[in-house]
This record gives C-alpha cells, sequence and structure tokens, in this order.
C-alpha cells in the first residue's frame, strides 16, 4: 500500500561511454500491483530525460509506448563533456 500502482526498469545497453559516443537507453514499463500488472494503454506517454552529473537537462522527449509496454531512445554526450556519472530518468503519465 506505500508504492505507487507501477513498476519499471530502465537500462543502458553498456555502462561505461565516452564524451562524443551515443547511449542507448531501453525501459520496459507496467501499470498496477506486482501479480496483476498491465502494459501501458497506448493513449499513455513517457517522458525520458537525460540529465549531466549536476543534474542540468541534457535532453527531454515525451513518446508513447509499444504494444508492449516498451520504449528505446538515444542520446549522444556532447564532445568535451566532463567525466562522471550520467542519469537517464523516465516518467509515466496516464
Amino acid at each position: 500500500t506505500d508504492r505507487y500502482p507501477l513498476a519499471a526498469a530502465v537500462f543502458t545497453e553498456r555502462g561505461i561511454s565516452r564524451p562524443g559516443e551515443p547511449v542507448y537507453a531501453k525501459a520496459i514499463v507496467r501499470n498496477g500491483n506486482l501479480g496483476t500488472l498491465t502494459v501501458p494503454a497506448r493513449t499513455d506517454s513517457l517522458h525520458w530525460i537525460f540529465q549531466d552529473r549536476e543534474g542540468s537537462t541534457l535532453r527531454e522527449v515525451t513518446v508513447a509506448p509499444t504494444a508492449f509496454g516498451t520504449s528505446a531512445q538515444s542520446f549522444t554526450i556532447p564532445a568535451g563533456s566532463p567525466l562522471g556519472s550520467y542519469s537517464v530518468r523516465l516518467q509515466l503519465k496516464r
């Protein structure tokens, strides 16, 4: 009862990328409680947010999930970017 009725996994194809290289991210999203998960409706949207190590937004895009409740995006880390941890966030709008 203390969690949102939503489950998601966001992952990249590689754990380390260099500045100037693309990052390929994928997501699997499900609605509902554990044990009764369903694919999001086609009218739902997924909002991808790519951020640098200071938390500044580098790219945002909103897309519809596939019929399987998945999504994929790519983003090229700007050349000359400092080394460090960058983040990918995903939001679901129903």
